[in-house]
Parts: C-alpha cells; structure tokens; sequence
C-alpha cells in the first residue's frame, strides 16, 4: 500500500505541475477568415437612357464599395455581414460610344469587383422650337455590293469639278467623288468621309452639295475634322444660282484651317 501511494502522488504532483505551465503559454490569434462576396446578378447592362436597377450583395463581413466612374453611383457606401441591398444608379450616355465602370467592394484586405456596363447613347435629332424638320442626311446606306465604297446618295447630293488653282489658289483638284479608283467620298459606320488623297502629283478631294435648297432655316451639322498645316475643311451656304463671289453672298457656317488647331471660323460674305 505504501509504494501505491507514493505512484499516486508523484502522478499527481505531475499532472499539477503541467497544468500550471499551460496558464503561462502564448495564445494565438485566431485566424482571419477570407471575406467573400456573392451578388445575385452577375453584371448589369444600362441601356443609353441610363436608370436605377438592384443587386442583393452577400458578403461575410462588413464592407465598403466605391465607383471608378461619375456616371455610374451605388445607393449606400458601405453594407454589413450577411445581404444588403443596393441600388446601382447610371446618367444617361449622350456619347456614341458603350462605356463600363467598375464598383469596388472592399473589406480590410480583400476586395472584389462588380462589372457596369451601359449601351452606346443616341444622338437625338435637335429641332427648335417653332421650326419643323424637313431635310436630314443620315448616311445609313449599308455596305455595297462586292465591297466597293458606298458613295453618296445621287439624289441629294451632287458635285463641283475645279482644276488645281481654280478656288482660292488650292494645290487640290476636285473631283466628283472619284477619280480612277481612288475614292475620296464614301460612306461608312453612318458618316460621310471626305478625303484629301495624294494621286501622282496632284491632290484630289471634293467639294459635294445639297440638290435641295431653303432660303430660311436652322442648318446643324456634326463634324470630326483633321489637323495639320494645309488642311481647310469648310461647312458653308452658298447661293442657288450662283454668279459671282462675294456679291451673290456666302454664310460659313464653320471654317476650319489645320494650322490653328482650337479655332474654328463663322463669316459672312456680301
């Protein structure tokens, strides 16, 4: 009995001594838990009108979101653990280009990001009031046969045929439309190009008309123009039946010469 006892109490005398070296053992922290979101809808697409639509984000821990885009806006800046709510809201496109943004959700280190997308914008017809529409060119001829240029509607618009140094000492001779196979007036992508192209040693562009005439009106127009030193693409009105210049009368509606790249010119001639 006696040696049992000793056993017992050396085992025990054990057991205490590991217990009080647990009580002074570093504790580690827990881990971090990856924060992950899920969001019910996989992208939104606005249409060019823009608009408001919803998502219901699911995340495990409370998080921030941000936009990359003035357009394109959440309703709240922040959500919580579990589902929120949030309204995603995009300003109409008045640009003929689709465009995206992307909102940033973040939570500490994690982030994850959500796709907006939104259609390109239409430009509306601009009619003022008291006016009514009554001549447009929209150049929406689609793509001609065997792949050759589309070239201007010949029942609207027509030509000015000058030698080299005929109009304002110009080095370019124009054409109607093409010269050879050399097209300096087609259309593509709904807009009319119009070309300055070097043939041989002659330059050849156009100079195109409306077949349709208006004493009064309001005449709008869009344009890309180039630059560069010897350019002057010009949007005028001129005289039905023209005789002589100035005293038939001119209005220029814009002027552009390519040496003066931020100045655009509006004269009238008498």
């Amino acid at each position: 009995m006696t040696n049992l006892n000793r056993v017992f109490i050396i085992l025990f005398v054990l057991v205490v001594g590991c217990g009080n070296n647990d009580s002074s053992a570093t504790i580690l922290p827990k881990p971090e838990v990856e924060v992950k979101w899920t969001i019910n809808r996989e992208y939104i697409n606005f249409s060019h009108k823009g608009g408001t639509e919803s998502i219901i984000v699911t995340a495990n821990d409370n998080w921030t979101v941000t936009s990359n885009k003035d357009w394109c806006s959440a309703s709240h800046t922040q959500g919580y653990n579990g589902q929120t709510s949030l309204k995603i809201t995009a300003s109409s496109n008045h640009t003929e280009a689709s465009r995206s943004a992307e909102l940033n959700f973040v939570s500490g280190e994690y982030n994850y990001q959500y796709e907006v997308t939104q259609e390109a914008g239409k430009i509306d017809d601009f009619v003022p009031s008291g006016y009514t529409l009554k001549w447009q060119e929209e150049f929406s001829e689609t793509n001609a046969v065997n792949g050759k240029p589309i070239l201007p509607n010949a029942d609207k618009w027509w030509y000015e045929n000058f030698a080299k140094g005929t109009v304002n000492n110009e080095l370019q001779t124009y054409v109607g439309g093409f010269s050879g196979t050399d097209t300096v007036a087609y259309i593509s992508d709904g807009t009319l190009k119009i070309v300055a192209k070097k043939q041989g040693n002659d330059v050849i562009s156009v100079r195109i008309n409306t077949k349709e005439s208006w004493t009064y009106g309001y005449f709008e127009a869009r344009l890309k123009l180039p630059s560069g030193k010897g350019t002057w693409p010009a949007f005028w009105m001129m005289p039905q039946n023209f005789v002589s210049w100035p005293r038939d009368g001119e209005i220029d509606i814009m002027e552009y010469v390519g040496y003066q790249p931020n100045v655009v010119h509006a004269t009238v001639h008498t």
